[in-house]
């Protein structure tokens, strides 16, 4: 039985829709539709997470402060990383969690652009 007719992408860069009206360079990316391994922590998780993590291993795991420590995931959830694994937490201070972050976020964003071609 014949599909609809070719259409062109609702983004109207000029080339022909390959899936729900968008051509292959505009369809939506993986990583932009929530899922359960991109999904926020509510705050109550956090803090929960936050005093286990910081009573298990109480200072920073990068430069051995004490001081605004903060449970950080080792894979970061939108990776793939476990929510709620031990195995997965590390204790950093905001210093150090924020230079891991920007990092992390960093090559995440490398990827995306090499990927793409």
């Amino acid at each position: 039985m014949p599909s609809s007719a070719p259409s062109r992408c609702t983004s109207r860069c000029g080339r022909m829709a390959t899936n729900q009206g968008k051509c292959d360079e505009h369809q939506r990316k993986a990583w932009s539709n929530p899922s359960a391994n991109t999904r926020a922590l509510t705050s109550t998780e956090r803090g929960r997470i936050n005093r286990q993590q910081i009573k298990r291993e109480p200072q920073c795991r990068g430069c051995g402060s004490t001081k605004h420590l903060r449970a950080d995931h080792i894979v970061e959830i939108a990776d793939g990383g476990s929510l709620f694994d031990e195995s997965n937490l590390q204790t950093l201070c905001e210093t150090c969690h924020d230079i891991k972050t920007a990092f992390v976020r960093a090559e995440r964003a490398a990827e995306r652009r090499a990927s793409r071609g």
